[in-house]
């Protein structure tokens, strides 16, 4: 059996985003407020708060979610809550009990 290595230059990845996931997010936002920004209409302005806020693939049930997420992953630590409230439940559209002093 021969085997054959391949090198793919990073470059020629045109699903690779040149300067991270991080700066994606952050040009899909920009793109989004100038959608908003430039809406000639009610509605366009209404298709922006939509994809923003839409429940199952809107930006704000993930931003929910991965708040929550952090916060849970930081109370296993053992190290206590950060600073301030707990967030609010997603599901149940309530904030969630404080957490018991130590």
């Amino acid at each position: 059996m021969i085997g054959v290595g391949v090198y793919l230059d990073p470059a020629l990845n045109v699903l690779a985003t040149p300067d991270g996931d991080r700066a994606a997010a952050h040009r899909y936002l920009d793109q989004l407020s100038e959608r908003a920004r430039s809406a000639a209409t009610d509605r366009g302005v209404a298709e922006v708060l939509s994809e923003v806020a839409a429940t199952h693939d809107g930006l704000l049930p993930h931003l929910v979610q991965t708040l929550i997420t952090t916060w849970a992953t930081w109370s296993q630590r053992g190290e206590g809550p950060p600073p301030r409230g707990r967030p609010r439940d997603a599901a149940h559209g309530h904030h969630q009990q404080p957490l018991a002093p130590r």
